[in-house]
């Protein structure tokens, strides 16, 4: 059992979409984000295992790049991604990365309302706000489409040791 528990995977998403800048930067109109994700399961076994703690079955590991015009561009984030979809049929992005000034900042981003009759709308499509870490104060609103990248999502799942 223990060597099941060594075997993890990894596999690839991508998302571009379009974000508005809130407060002080209004106005600007729609802007380009897109972040490209390494989502890494460290353990299959405890992963996929319904007597798991929900934290241990729901986080997937993220790393990878992200860019919001106006703001950062191709800067590294990590973060995770909580899969909710037997009770809140929701999924949650946190990812976390530094802002122009150094300030940390935290992209919250999620598909609600999944449910297989409407995945073509709701799994593809992902709400999301950046937020100031220091001052909680969301500095952007966005939609975030994973359209590219849904086929990719199983071809480049691998298995990990």
């Amino acid at each position: 059992m223990e060597a099941l528990r060594a075997i993890g995977c990894t596999t690839h998403e991508y998302g571009t979409g379009t974000h508005e800048l809130i407060g002080a930067a209004t106005g600007t109109g729609p802007l380009p984000i897109r972040f490209d994700l390494e989502l890494r399961i460290g353990s299959l076994a405890d992963f996929l295992n319904p007597r798991s703690e929900d934290d241990v079955r729901g986080m997937i590991q993220c790393q990878g790049t992200f860019s919001a015009e106006g703001l950062v561009h191709d800067v590294p984030c990590r973060g995770t991604l909580d899969l909710r979809l037997a009770t809140e049929n929701r999924l949650r992005y946190d990812l976390r990365f530094t802002g122009p000034d150094g300030q940390d900042l935290l992209f919250v981003g999620e598909k609600v309302n999944v449910r297989l009759w409407n995945l073509y709308r709701t799994l593809f499509t992902c709400y999301g706000t950046i937020y100031d870490q220091s001052t909680g104060e969301a500095i952007s609103r966005s939609t975030v489409y994973f359209y590219r990248s849904s086929p990719g999502f199983v071809t480049n799942l691998r298995l990990t040791a």
